[in-house]
This record gives C-alpha cells, structure tokens and sequence, in this order.
C-alpha cells in the first residue's frame, strides 16, 4: 500500500471522527434520545455487534479504530465498529463505521452536512441505491459523492443507511421514521474511486456492500 493511500485512510479518519463531532444539537429528546440510559436490548445488541467479522468475502480488517470518549458520549453509542478493511485481491481501501444507540442520535447529522466543513465539495444530490448480493438480499443506502480540494482533486464515494436489524434502508427523516424504536444502527463507508477511474460506475463503496450485507446479517439484532 503506497504513502498516499496511507494519507488517505488517515483522512477517512478524520472525515467520519466528524461525524461524532458535529452532533452537538437538535437531539429527539426522551425514549429516543436515550436520556434515561440505554435499554438492555440495546446493551445486548451492542454485545452481538462486537462480533462483527474482521475478514468476509476478500475483505480483510486493516485496522480497528476507537472513537473518543466524548465521540461516544456526545453519539450516546451503545456499541460501534470502526475499521479499515482491505480487499486482498484488488488493494482497494474502505473505511466502516457501524453506530448503534437510540435513534435521535444516530439518524442525525448526514456526511452532505458533515463533509462539507471538511474542504470537501458535495457533488449533486445524494441518490438511493439498491444493492443487491450473490445471494438474492437486498439493501438500500444513500449514496453521495465528494470532491476533495487538495491538489489530487480525489473522488470520495460515500455511502449510509439505516437498519433496526433486518434490512439496510435508505429513507427520508430518519430522526422520525425511527423514533419509536429501542435502538437504531446507521452504517457509514467511505473510499476513494481509483485514480485511473474516476467515473467508474460500480464503485468500490458498492462492492464492499455487495460482501458486507450477508457478512452482517448475524451481528444485527432486530428491535422490538
């Protein structure tokens, strides 16, 4: 892996950091906020999600990364998985997050608003998109894309979605689709589209979700 892809994943770092950073306001308050602490199904949740596979498909952990303490706090995460995988056939990079909390925290505060105070240019509007697997499942996740100002003018594919546990969707107003749920989990990916395609139209965002989505299946637990 050469020194600027390293730079690189540095960066998604710091991006997806901001992510936490900026949810500093506008929380839903009471049961889905998770002012009176976190339930014990989320506490249980966050306990399968630990497991979450370091290798599927060619995907292969990199790195595991801890949010701060006062990231997790601010976020109110019951549990998280923060990682770099890399694809042993391709060399191609992602950077994950998985949140689960209560759902005011973790629906608000999407990368079109995060990325942007990051030098970064949002490219149009974010657009869903169905993913489908080898295996016939199916998920849905928004997908935006990003300029960045430095001098390689790199593309940034990012993509996130919502699940209470079964399938991965993309909707309008989280903060309210949710609200009267226990708990929510908000996956977010990021990486650079290769230098010698910047257009391609199957990223490697995609592909990453084409592997992750039946690898995933059994560290969601459904809410009630």
């Amino acid at each position: 892996m050469n020194s600027k892809r390293l730079t690189r994943n540095s960066r998604f770092l710091s991006l997806l950091l901001l992510l936490g950073l900026t949810v500093a306001s506008g929380l839903v308050y009471g049961y889905a906020s998770g002012r009176w602490g976190a339930p014990d199904s989320s506490l249980a949740a966050a306990d399968v999600l630990a497991g979450f596979p370091e290798q599927f498909g060619p995907w292969r952990m990199h790195e595991s990364e801890e949010l701060s303490e006062n990231v997790a706090q601010t976020l109110e995460c019951a549990g998280y998985v923060f990682r770099t995988y890399v694809n042993d056939q391709t060399g191609d990079t992602v950077r994950m997050v998985v949140l689960l909390g209560p759902s005011g925290p973790t629906s608000i505060h999407d990368p079109e608003i995060c990325y942007s105070g990051t030098g970064q240019k949002l490219l149009g509007v974010r657009e869903r998109v169905a993913v489908e697997t080898a295996d016939g499942n199916r998920g849905e996740f928004w997908s935006v894309k990003f300029q960045s100002s430095d001098v390689d003018a790199a593309l940034l594919h990012v993509y996130y979605g919502f699940s209470t546990g079964g399938r991965w969707q993309a909707v309008d107003n989280p903060r309210f689709r949710y609200a009267t749920r226990p708990y929510l989990y908000k996956i977010q990916v990021a990486a650079y589209a290769p230098h010698d395609n910047q257009e391609e139209t199957e990223d490697v965002c995609h592909r990453f979700l084409q592997d992750l989505i039946p690898a995933a299946a059994g560290h969601l637990v459904e809410a009630d």
